[in-house]
């Protein structure tokens, strides 16, 4: 059978077309899907689900900023009241010459809109620099509709606690953060303060420990009577409390590093610790407005 050369030259041509729409097809497709993080109104979880070997993909999330991260997170800085992003998702296919072979995109619209109906406000602050080693009072002013909270103490350790106690081991420069949140709404609001302890143990600021009051419960003045000064303080012998408010201390407690209480009882504005055994221990002062720890030193 004798063909022409412009019929083969066509029928090349058509054969080859239908060989390459037919691959491309089915070699990659872009694809994703979002959803709110939990407790946060403004980050969002965007999960990569396109199908095909990918080689690279990049993602704008409509704000002017960019990832190549195959499955990313995104926040979003936006005020309260709704705000709207194109996101896009490129995805490419390189081939074994490191050319592109093959792209694909998705553009989805995300609406931010829950912060809204989140009312909590943060703010949690250091009540000046500590007067007496070892102790330090940090005042929560948070509000709004708390139904959870969280401290990250800054040196490995966190409470749930709504008012927690914390003794820090070591001298040195500490941030902790607290997290409030609504969980009905999934609403979540932090706020942060950084502290340094120095060798004396003071705080701005040895260790220290940190005891949480709240503002709404436990005004500020309040919060002042129980200054008081030990001294001193390390000793081996008799120890002396003293205090601008006495008449408000009503009892104490002396605790081991191990939570034995040694004693507990009605003030005494002097303490013999001879007989102890040499370490640290936990003077509770308490009054009827509630308690301040010091940390004391047997040696």
């Amino acid at each position: 059978m004798k063909y022409n050369n412009a019929w083969l030259k066509m029928l090349v041509l058509l054969v080859f077309a239908s060989f390459v729409n037919a691959g491309y097809s089915q070699h990659i497709k872009a694809d994703f899907t979002f959803q709110l993080d939990s407790f946060d109104c403004s980050t969002f979880k965007f999960t990569n689900t396109s199908t095909g070997t990918i080689t690279s993909c990049d993602w704008s999330f409509g704000d002017g900023v960019n990832s190549t991260v195959y499955s990313p997170s995104h926040t979003y800085s936006t005020g309260i009241g709704t705000q709207v992003f194109q996101v896009r998702l490129q995805i490419v296919l390189i081939d074994s010459l490191n050319s592109i072979f093959e792209t694909d995109t998705i553009t989805e619209t995300v609406v931010i809109s829950t912060c809204d109906s989140c009312d909590i406000a943060t703010f949690i602050e250091l009540d000046g620099d500590s007067t007496i080693a070892y102790t330090g009072t940090l005042i929560n002013r948070s509000k709004g509709n708390i139904n959870k909270e969280h401290w990250d103490f800054g040196d490995g350790s966190s409470s749930d606690l709504h008012t927690p106690t914390h003794l820090y081991a070591n001298p040195g420069r500490y941030t902790i953060t607290y997290s409030a949140y609504d969980t009905l709404i999934s609403c979540k609001r932090t706020s942060s303060v950084t502290f340094t302890i120095d060798s004396m143990g003071y705080v701005k600021r040895k260790a220290f420990l940190l005891t949480v009051v709240d503002a709404n419960q436990l005004g500020v003045a309040n919060v002042d009577v129980l200054a008081a000064s030990v001294y001193p303080n390390p000793s081996n012998g008799k120890v002396y409390i003293q205090s601008p408010n006495e008449n408000l201390l009503k009892q104490m407690k002396v605790m081991s590093s191990d939570g034995k209480v040694i004693y507990s009882g009605e003030f005494l504005s002097t303490i013999d610790i001879s007989a102890y055994s040499n370490g640290i221990y936990l003077l509770e002062l308490i009054s009827e407005s509630g308690s301040a720890f010091v940390k004391l030193i047997k040696s």
